[in-house]
């Protein structure tokens, strides 16, 4: 009978307040078994819990919308299953006897003339610590009928179902003996064992009737996790999770895991691993998209949750913290709508999309992609080797730290592009500034690249390109069509052209004062074949290397001069 014949293990703080806060301290030791018994003579010789509880005289079994509902919580195998129980963690769940699971789920007549009570639970318990009857309650769940028959993710009969489950698997109040919770953990858009809307709310409970988490939160997913383990398998491919106006629906690769009875979002995402989505393509508000750990994201005020006096919870979507700091549970990607987006990527490589709207996209660690979309947009690339696309509108590309790249490969005309004077001036660089960029990577059309005094990789691909590195050993590459490389005077040092005539073009090379040569004559007595490349030098020791290139090729036809 729930903790009769079960074993628990006793649970060590982790040294984080925001974890230590809800652990009660016990756990159970190996599977966790639920059942919902339909009289109460399932649940044999029980003590009266509390001086305000009669189990045995005012029981009822669950309703059919409760025990699905209960069920959604531990361990159900839809979508749903995602942010359940089970999914969360490495525990086994699945369904007991009604009597002897290690969770029972009743109904109860709680008497009080002066206050409410939702509902009860104990904590795991077999060796009598909390009394000689104890064991044979603990891990049970009580709800009052009054309140509680219909379950619907985000009502408050849900976040009671979770918050007494929390207590029958391991988990205590905020409030309850030390370590007790800094009040800044204490709320429901922290964990759902609170009894407060908000940080310092006066009030129990003082949200709005559908405006109650729809998950189990930030610090509950955490402590659950630091007793029972984490589980990696749950969404571990490359998941999408999308939401839209309109509806508070979550989708999960095209499936509906939550389905909230009004339009409200008021979630935690766990994520096994695999690379990870964000889709917010169908929104027209701004949006505040954050992908660090613990981190909220917030679509616009019409679906937040109302958490009363006039407060409105600070997101929508939160992300879980790191299980032993492993990396596989972030997301990596944001997929952001038409309004100005405000997005922050995390430690690894992640590919962000403003789409419309004058966005600003922040990269953090990890080589990631930036991508503008329409309007004047500011790309941060941070710390990592980033790849900046501005796209339309005249945009602020700021590479950070690393190696990084501006790209116009999908750009839909010629652009022109200066690293020198860190800015571009045609098609869709027009209007562009440029910070801490070393590589450009042109268009399809006929493209200007100029780079600056520090080692550059400039890629023209298609069309007739005009690539000039100036200072720094730079890697320069034509791409398809007939380009023109240019070399001027003392700022070469040692600089490649990868693919010279490469697929039968007719490429050139300019020397606009590169060495002195004004002529072709002048010009050949210092080239040399070195293996399979060419290399052109000075007196000052500048070098152009010509790679997979045969000295006999060159003619005076290819190079132009002044």
């Amino acid at each position: 009978m729930s903790g009769i014949g079960k074993s628990i293990f006793h649970v060590s703080n982790t040294g984080s307040n925001f974890i230590d806060g809800i652990i009660g301290g016990t756990a159970w030791d190996g599977a966790i078994t639920y059942s919902f018994p339909r009289g109460f003579h399932s649940y044999g010789s029980y003590p009266k819990s509390w001086e305000l509880a009669s189990e045995r005289n005012g029981f009822e079994p669950f309703s059919a919308s409760a025990r699905q509902g209960a069920i959604q919580i531990l361990n159900d195998a839809s979508p749903r299953g995602a942010f359940s129980v089970e999914g969360l963690t490495n525990v086994n769940v699945h369904a007991g006897t009604a009597t002897n699971a290690t969770i029972r789920f009743g109904y109860t007549a709680m008497e009080s003339s002066t206050a409410v009570y939702y509902g009860y639970s104990w904590l795991p318990e077999v060796d009598g610590f909390w009394g000689s009857s104890y064991a044979a309650r603990a891990g049970d769940v009580w709800l009052n009928p009054d309140f509680n028959r219909n379950l619907e993710p985000g009502n408050r009969a849900w976040y009671i179902t979770m918050h007494e489950i929390g207590h029958g698997i391991g988990l205590k109040h905020p409030f309850d003996s030390a370590p007790k919770m800094a009040d800044r953990y204490d709320n429901m858009s922290n964990t759902v064992m609170s009894y407060s809307a908000y940080s310092g709310a006066k009030n129990s409970f003082s949200n709005a009737s559908i405006d109650y988490p729809q998950t189990y939160m930030r610090s509950d997913i955490a402590a659950l996790q630091h007793m029972y383990g984490a589980d990696y398998s749950t969404n571990s491919g490359n998941t999408v999770y999308r939401w839209q106006p309109g509806n508070g629906n979550t989708v999960i690769d095209g499936v509906v895991a939550i389905s909230p009875h009004e339009n409200k979002i008021f979630l935690t995402i766990w994520d096994g691993g695999g690379t990870d989505t964000y889709n917010l393509a169908r929104y027209h508000s701004d949006l505040r998209i954050d992908l660090r750990p613990g981190k909220p994201s917030h679509f616009g005020t019409e679906q937040d949750a109302d958490l009363g006096d006039g407060r409105s919870a600070a997101g929508m979507v939160y992300n879980a913290y790191l299980h032993h700091n492993n990396r596989d549970s972030l997301i990596e990607n944001v997929i952001a709508g038409t309004a100005a987006d405000r997005i922050i990527g995390n430690v690894v490589a992640n590919d962000l999309r403003g789409q419309g709207g004058e966005d600003r996209l922040s990269g953090l660690g990890g080589n990631d992609t930036l991508r503008g979309g329409h309007g004047d947009d500011t790309l941060l690339g941070g710390l990592g080797n980033d790849i900046l696309f501005g796209n339309q509108g005249a945009d602020l590309l700021n590479g950070g730290q690393g190696r990084d790249e501006i790209s116009f490969l999908r750009a839909k005309a010629a652009v022109t592009v200066d690293l020198t004077e860190a800015r571009g001036t045609r098609g869709e660089a027009a209007g562009d500034r440029y910070i801490a960029v070393e590589d450009i990577v042109g268009s399809r059309f006929h493209d200007v690249l100029i780079g600056d005094v520090r080692a550059n990789k400039i890629v023209g691909n298609g069309g007739r390109d005009l690539i000039d590195g100036r200072g720094g050993n730079d890697h320069l590459s034509g791409g398809a069509g007939a380009d023109v490389f240019v070399f001027g005077p003392g700022r070469t040092h040692r600089d490649i052209i990868a693919d010279f005539g490469l697929g039968g073009v007719d490429d050139h090379i300019r020397m606009a004062g590169f060495g002195g040569y004004e002529t072709y004559r002048q010009l050949r007595n210092n080239m040399t074949q070195s293996e399979g490349d060419v290399h052109i030098g000075d007196r000052d020791g500048d070098l152009i290397v010509i790679e997979d290139t045969l000295l006999a090729t060159l003619d005076r036809d290819v190079f132009l001069f002044a």
